[in-house]
């Protein structure tokens, strides 16, 4: 089962980092987001598999690096959707796989004829627990989106400052990070949806 989770993860980290590089071409930035939905789910994936999410993680990061790496001079279309839009489909991905829980509790069957042969008797109880609680991860799609624009800012300036400049000083810059604080809502609801396409794809391909 290992060598499956870290072959899928290697074709999901080629997915993202075919996303990400996509995103170089200028054709394929109108399809932004759906470059962004599909990278995110791709680095989702090894934790849908394997409930374990150290494997998106080590996905994550290798496609961020190679990415950022490969397309410096686009970092402004490549910053938010790393510094974003992959944090938040692995924090949806970890919170709402449950966590199974085995609980091994005693009971006494008592003996039906009143001679006092009880019996003393074990039962296995498995229980899905969820892993985070709703608010925690509605607080963490935020941190994820404050860091995010800052990061994506601090990139532009560093990396590409004419458009840096462009961007700061536009006169509907405020109005801009002001929509994105609504950006999450809606990006949860995609996530849903792909994440909800994929679980079906998987258990009908891979899981079997």
């Amino acid at each position: 089962m290992k060598a499956k989770i870290v072959a899928i993860s290697g074709v999901c980290g080629g997915i993202a980092v075919m996303c990400l590089l996509a995103l170089a071409i200028p054709g394929a930035r109108w399809i932004m987001l759906v470059l962004a939905l599909l990278a995110s789910v791709a680095v989702a994936i090894p934790t849908m598999i394997s409930g374990r999410v150290v494997f998106s993680l080590i996905v994550y990061f290798v496609s961020a690096v190679f990415g950022v790496w490969a397309n410096v001079a686009n970092i402004i279309f490549v910053a938010p959707v790393v510094a974003f839009c992959m944090p938040m489909a692995i924090i949806k991905v970890f919170a709402e796989t449950p966590k199974l829980s085995l609980k091994v509790q005693d009971s006494t069957i008592e003996d039906p004829f009143g001679n006092g042969d009880d019996k003393q008797v074990k039962s296995l109880e498995i229980e899905a627990l969820p892993r985070m609680k709703g608010f925690v991860k509605w607080i963490l799609y935020y941190v994820v989106l404050e860091v995010g624009i800052a990061l994506t800012l601090f990139a532009t300036y560093l990396l590409t400052p004419v458009m840096f400049e462009q961007i700061w000083g536009h006169k509907l810059l405020v109005w801009l990070l002001v929509a994105l604080q609504l950006l999450p809502i809606p990006y949860d609801m995609l996530l849903k949806s792909a994440f909800a396409l994929t679980s079906k794809t998987l258990k009908r391909h891979i899981q079997q």
